[in-house]
């Protein structure tokens, strides 16, 4: 598997995969290779590549590609047809505009009708991904900024701003800072679904992290209330605490927080603060998509203190080493931590 030719895809969303023509007939049971292990390449790419082949699954696809002009036919016809069914989202549709003319004239996707009403009308979310290595900060249509943290995607409503409830899906991490939105007389609520916890807010700013079936939220200004997804166990939280929950079905616990050190990925720095090396190894692998594996299980719980900047993993590793005098060998994607001889 040559990894150098994923390169260019790293970036893919949803979009990306149902109009790439080459991934359609994957789908429809052509041989590729390269589609065959792109889930191993991009592990946090797996749910999105599961719901664009649901969906290019359920469409009949041209036996031979559109032409160009046939294309720009289509596509008028539709831009048409969505501006006279709902003129209050046009502003929307020019997010995409520009993506569909480029794929229109420069691409030789096979673009189909059923495809692009799917995409227009019918699918209600909207996706944001990262992968390793890096962070977005973008702002949803509701006026709410997100920053998304490695290796973490977001599911949002196309119309958040409609939305009494106003909804979003986390896989991983992200910072939020909520708008405080009226419809009438109420006001919009903003809620984050994690698998195990969820967080409803009405304006605020807060921290959560949602990996490995655990989830942990930080409040630095406003109020939060966190409800446990299974249980409908909840409390209320004041700026400066912690809530985490994970999967072993215990209950919400609550902390005063201690310092700001969670919130160093949004400077992309490490803090590390008499961590185990475990946990190093796990925000090692969660940004860098590195595994690390430990000649001895002793090692994995030496304690380690550090502040270093994401990008410079050789200086991290370094500091291992001489912490504990250890040999840091690196393979490809795999770090082994072993004493020295």
């Amino acid at each position: 598997m040559e990894k150098e030719q994923y390169k260019n895809y790293q970036s893919y969303q949803l979009n990306d995969f149902l109009l790439d023509e080459n991934f359609q007939r994957w789908v429809q049971g052509e041989k590729n290779s390269f589609w065959d292990h792109f889930a191993e390449v991009f592990p946090n790419k797996e749910n999105t590549i599961k719901e664009a082949y649901r969906i290019v699954g359920a469409l009949s696809i041209p036996e031979k590609p559109l032409s160009a002009k046939e294309k720009e036919r289509q596509l008028a016809a539709i831009y048409d047809r969505l501006e006279q069914r709902n003129p209050k989202q046009k502003n929307k549709l020019i997010f995409f505009t520009g993506k569909w003319r480029y794929a229109a004239a420069v691409s030789a996707v096979v673009m189909f009708t059923g495809l692009l009403y799917y995409l227009f009308l019918l699918r209600p979310f909207q996706y944001y991904e990262t992968t390793y290595q890096q962070t977005e900060t973008f702002s949803l249509d509701d006026g709410t900024e997100v920053s998304l943290n490695a290796n973490s995607s977001l599911k949002v409503y196309r119309d958040l701003q409609d939305k009494s409830v106003r909804e979003v899906w986390l896989e991983g991490e992200a910072y939020f800072k909520v708008t405080k939105l009226s419809l009438g007389k109420d006001t919009s609520t903003f809620v984050v679904h994690t698998p195990n916890l969820d967080v409803q807010v009405l304006g605020t700013q807060f921290n959560v992290r949602s990996r490995d079936g655990n989830t942990r939220v930080l409040l630095e200004e406003g109020s939060v209330k966190v409800e446990n997804a299974s249980t409908q166990e909840n409390l209320l939280m004041i700026p400066g605490e912690t809530v985490e929950l994970n999967d072993s079905g215990g209950k919400i616990k609550k902390e005063v927080l201690i310092d700001k050190k969670e919130l160093a990925w949004q400077k992309n720095f490490f803090v590390f603060d008499n961590e185990k090396l475990s946990i190093v190894a796990k925000e090692i692998q969660q940004y860098y998509g590195i595994q690390v594996t430990f000649e001895d299980p002793a090692m994995e719980d030496y304690i380690f203190t550090a502040e270093v900047s994401r990008t410079n993993l050789p200086l991290l590793q370094t500091l291992i080493e001489e912490a504990f005098t250890l040999e840091v060998k690196r393979e490809g994607n795999t770090i082994l931590l072993q004493r020295k001889e």
